[in-house]
């Protein structure tokens, strides 16, 4: 993988964990509590692990990657 891709790589495992947790309200708001709950901690389980694997690899190709990636978070709030 070149670093362009790794890039890439970061920006869509940060955007698709936000779409899955960004689900966690509307469950809250439209679910009963025992499938919210279920709901949560199907959300944790892979939202944790999908973007420790995914950053795991592209921050050992690129250790750089790792400094850039937490000063835009620092600056913009988010990876852009």
């Amino acid at each position: 993988m070149d670093k362009d891709i790794a890039r890439h790589v970061l920006r869509v495992t940060f955007h698709s964990w936000g779409l899955i947790t960004d689900l966690i309200p509307l469950l809250k708001q439209h679910c009963t509590p025992e499938e919210y709950e279920s709901f949560k901690k199907a959300i944790g389980a892979i939202s944790g692990d999908f973007s420790t694997e995914m950053l795991k690899t592209v921050f050992n190709a690129f250790p750089e990657l790792e400094k850039e990636v937490d000063d835009k978070i620092k600056k913009y709030g988010k990876l852009i």
